[in-house]
């Protein structure tokens, strides 16, 4: 837990883009291994493909992910205007979550940058976007719910991402990213993992209870002085319900999707000298189809 849920309780007292288009292959190794294989067919080609495509929509949407940690606490200060009566109140209450934004974005595109490095590799192309490397350390550093552990391992992803490019890895040197960098990645997905599991379904909770005790004071007010406003009131309850409950399926779904990343980097680096097998290559096939819906579902839910 990398936010203190009392410290978050207390911002709401109870009350009644690698974004360039060459690099939308995103989250997956998948596209590394089968790529990387001699003799892979077009079927194999094929699906690779699809795969990075429904894998660009994930990536696109995470900073909607991200920026919704700020907008949660504002719509939860919004309804409860007893306490935080105006809008500066608000802002300053929720300022905390606003500042996690750009280190969050920075980190998730961390993984995504070594994703799409791996599948460079095993293509034997060189990696050619070092440049932006310094930034997304920078961005990473503001990130300040992040152990120093985490810290450590994001960077050490950008440092070898940073070498590959310098020194113009290719192909051969795909089984040394996997064995450099399976530790670091590992502890980068759990780091992503609490903030959105954990920290980001607390906040979303604490919204959906600010709603819950709104909607039933107002309704109260109103069931016998005005029935039809009270109903109206009904409707758009079950609606923000429903809103709240597709936000948390969602970042169960997201930290789904990184636990199956992690497994499958384990794979590949418990299988590192074998990549080429047959057994290795449909072991990436059963991720690549079990992430599909998953990445599907938490699209929609940002849609």
């Amino acid at each position: 837990m990398l936010l203190n849920g009392s410290h978050i309780a207390k911002s709401f007292p109870k009350s009644p883009k690698i974004h360039h288009s060459d690099r939308k292959i995103g989250f997956i190794v998948l596209t590394s291994v089968l790529l990387s294989i001699g003799g892979c067919g077009i079927q194999d080609i094929i699906a690779v493909q699809n795969f990075a495509a429904i894998s660009a929509k994930s990536t696109e949407k995470f900073p909607i992910l991200a920026s919704d940690f700020y907008k949660s606490c504002l719509r939860a200060a919004i309804l409860d205007s007893e306490t935080i009566p105006t809008r500066k109140e608000r802002e300053e209450r929720c300022a905390k979550f606003k500042q996690l934004e750009p280190g969050l974005i920075a980190t998730h595109r961390v993984v995504e940058a070594y994703m799409l490095a791996l599948g460079t590799l095993a293509s034997d192309k060189t990696i050619d976007f070092a440049s932006e490397f310094a930034n997304l350390g920078t961005q990473v550093k503001t990130l300040n719910v992040l152990k120093p552990a985490q810290t450590d391992a994001i960077t050490g992803i950008l440092n070898f991402l940073a070498s590959a490019a310098t020194d113009g890895y290719r192909r051969e040197k795909l089984k040394d990213a996997i064995q450099i960098s399976n530790t670091n990645l590992q502890i980068t997905l759990e780091a992503l993992k609490s903030i959105i599991g954990e920290d980001y379904k607390r906040l979303i909770k604490i919204e959906s209870d600010t709603i819950d005790d709104y909607y039933k004071q107002k309704i109260l007010e109103l069931k016998d002085k005005d029935p039809v406003a009270a109903l109206a009131l009904r409707n758009q309850w079950k609606e923000q319900s429903e809103i709240i409950d597709k936000k948390l399926s969602a970042a169960d779904d997201y930290v789904e999707i990184l636990n199956e990343i992690g497994k499958a980097h384990q794979q590949l680096y418990d299988n590192r000298n074998t990549l080429d097998s047959e057994k290795m290559i449909q072991t990436m096939v059963g991720y690549s189809r079990r992430l599909q819906p998953l990445i599907e579902d938490f699209v929609k839910a940002f849609s």
